[in-house]
């Protein structure tokens, strides 16, 4: 029979399994993961968890619940979508639909240019591909002239801005008011014909002068300030030149000059009258000034341009007295 532990080895045992009771338990496995707090948004908004320490949570307003959250403001820019906000106007009624043919059969005619008269907005011209080459009477009463429904194109009064006998392959490459309105310039090229022609028409429709010494075609029509001259601009030499024209219609006179050297084909130049008799041409690198003295042109100042700049307009005004050049970089130079 085993002999019985002595009594104080019974004692010690004792005390260290009360020791061990005493210490805190360690887990074995991972740790567990703390409880993820919901932000309220989890349908649409923001999804990403976000795990908070315990300690953070002695205010139990800190993270308040979804019932507590304002609801999210919805923002527009501008009008929504499909909203009427202003009251569109029916123009059938009110609009006049003119033709550009006296023959309903034929719709062929393309439009390429359109200009009232600058003195008296009753009167407008236009001119086209087929021989259009006309000037309209209008009137308010335009829509009870030709039509029984509104929208339908009507016969207003008109005159033609062509010669009866040209061919209907004639074109109207432009018009050009005068600043008075009494008269019109319209350059037009039949296309079985390599000339072009000028002709000068009063407002009343009546034909006052024309010029036939161009090749076609006829870019450029620019009446000076006064309305003495009229100046054109046109191939020459097969394309391999420009011609400059002024025309004055009242004495049956033209004078020429020539830019040999430019091809108005493969780069069109633009012209602006500065004063009565003299007026500038730009297109590419080129911008110089002109003089009409004593029956003939005569060149002037020549300009500086930017450094490859393509010039393709050119305007001025009388009041300032400034020329604006525009280019095809989109580049807006002005100068005096």
């Amino acid at each position: 029979m085993p002999a019985s532990p002595a009594p104080d080895e019974d004692f010690e045992n004792a005390r260290k399994r009360q020791i061990d009771n005493d210490q805190p338990q360690i887990p074995t496995g991972p740790p567990a993961k703390k409880p993820r707090l919901s932000n309220g948004y989890e349908n649409g908004f923001d999804t990403t968890p976000m795990d908070v320490d315990d300690d953070a949570n002695g205010d139990e307003n800190a993270y308040p619940s979804p019932e507590q959250l304002p609801s999210p403001v919805v923002a527009t820019v501008g009008p929504e979508q499909g909203t009427q906000v202003e009251k569109v106007n029916e123009l059938s009624a009110e609009t006049t639909f003119l033709e550009l043919s006296d023959d309903p059969s034929s719709r062929n005619a393309i439009l390429l240019q359109c200009e009232f008269n600058p003195q008296d907005p009753s009167i407008l011209a236009a001119a086209g591909t087929d021989a259009l080459a006309r000037m309209w009477i209008l009137s308010r009463t335009m829509p009870d002239l030709g039509s029984d429904s509104p929208g339908k194109p009507v016969f207003a009064p008109h005159h033609n801005l062509l010669d009866d006998n040209v061919p209907s392959t004639t074109t109207a490459t432009g018009l050009a008011w005068s600043s008075d309105g009494e008269n019109i310039a319209v350059s037009s090229e039949p296309l079985d014909d390599g000339t072009a022609k000028v002709e000068f028409w009063r407002k009343d429709g009546a034909l006052s002068a024309s010029v036939n010494t161009f090749d076609s075609p006829v870019i450029c029509l620019r009446w000076n300030l006064h309305n003495s001259a009229c100046l054109a601009l046109s191939p020459q030499n097969e394309g391999r030149g420009t011609q400059i024209t002024v025309m004055y219609p009242s004495y049956d006179e033209s004078v020429q000059f020539s830019l040999p050297r430019h091809a108005l084909l493969d780069q069109a130049l633009d012209a602006a009258w500065i004063s009565e008799e003299e007026f500038l041409i730009c297109g590419g690198e080129f911008l110089q000034a002109f003089q009409c003295v004593e029956g003939a042109i005569v060149q002037g100042r020549q300009y500086e341009t930017r450094e490859g700049d393509t010039l393709s307009r050119i305007t001025y005004d009388w009041c300032s007295r400034l020329v604006a050049t525009a280019s095809d970089s989109g580049t807006i130079d002005v100068c005096l």
